[in-house]
């Protein structure tokens, strides 16, 4: 995994999981490249597409690059580049799109 992917995961998973936010991290590694990083223990919120469709379909840019998506397939927020999700803004911002 890159290193600002492995930088922002857990802050978002964290951030994620506490305002109830539903969230899908989509790799396209094999799992046996993604388990050291959460020491064996993969979360449920990580999901492995290992044909890369979900890049292509969402036109993945560089990574991380992160969607929120409303409706099934409507992106209504999409931000390029590793992010701090344990500030007050970014929490505010999880907060922002429940139930969206």
């Amino acid at each position: 995994w890159c290193p600002p992917c492995r930088e922002e995961l857990p802050g978002l998973l964290d951030a994620a999981r506490a305002a109830h936010v539903p969230l899908l991290a989509v790799t396209d590694e094999p799992w046996d490249k993604v388990a050291p990083f959460f020491a064996g223990e993969i979360p449920p919120e990580v999901v492995r597409d290992p044909t890369g469709d979900a890049a292509r379909r969402f036109a993945v840019s560089g990574l991380p690059d992160t969607f929120v998506v409303a409706g099934g397939d409507r992106v209504v927020a999409r931000m390029g580049g590793a992010r701090d999700w344990s500030t007050p803004g970014a929490r505010s911002f999880l907060k922002s799109i429940q139930g969206r």
